[in-house]
């Protein structure tokens, strides 16, 4: 091999470990992987009994026959290095979920968040969910009975959408 191969196949190794390192570096943040849901519901820090799921599931059955919407469960252990906030819109987004209402428990950060579409907003306001995890969540969150908050706070927002989301559908 001449010394222009050699000096070239350099400069080629090079550029090649760069895009590497590049591709290392950026690979995390982009390969973002959250929890799978099975009927919108994920239970990756495995905290919810069966008789919750089967609850939001049958919940969800009549919401999304009468009105197309549906209360959306993801439970993890951490969001990591992400808000609560930041994490709950990335899983909100990864399920491409519609007309919803998603609660995110995080059980290792002691956190919780609602995130709910933006035609769901017209009906069921922050404040309004604010105050449903307050009546309804957040002193079981506290007290340790996570999943007893869970499926009264699901409840509760199952049966406020199916009451109040004829309203946006018929706008």
């Amino acid at each position: 091999m001449n010394r222009q191969n050699k000096v070239i196949a350099k400069k080629i190794a090079a550029v090649l470990t760069l895009a590497l390192m590049l591709a290392a570096a950026v690979l995390p943040v982009c390969a973002a992987s959250y929890p799978k849901p099975d009927n919108f519901i994920a239970d990756g820090a495995g905290i919810l009994s069966e008789a919750t799921v089967r609850t939001i599931r049958n919940a969800n059955d009549g919401l999304e026959d009468k009105v197309g919407a549906v209360v959306a469960v993801c439970t993890v252990s951490t969001t990591g290095d992400s808000s609560i906030g930041e994490y709950t819109r990335a899983v909100f987004n990864d399920w491409r979920l519609g007309e919803s209402v998603l609660l995110l428990i995080a059980v290792d950060d002691m956190n919780y968040y609602f995130l709910q579409s933006t035609a769901i907003d017209k009906v069921l306001t922050n404040e309004e969910l604010q105050q449903i995890a307050k009546d309804y969540l957040e002193a079981d969150f506290t007290g340790g009975s996570i999943d007893t908050g869970v499926m009264k706070a699901t409840s509760k927002l199952a049966s406020l959408n199916g009451s109040r989301l004829p309203e946006v559908k018929a706008e």
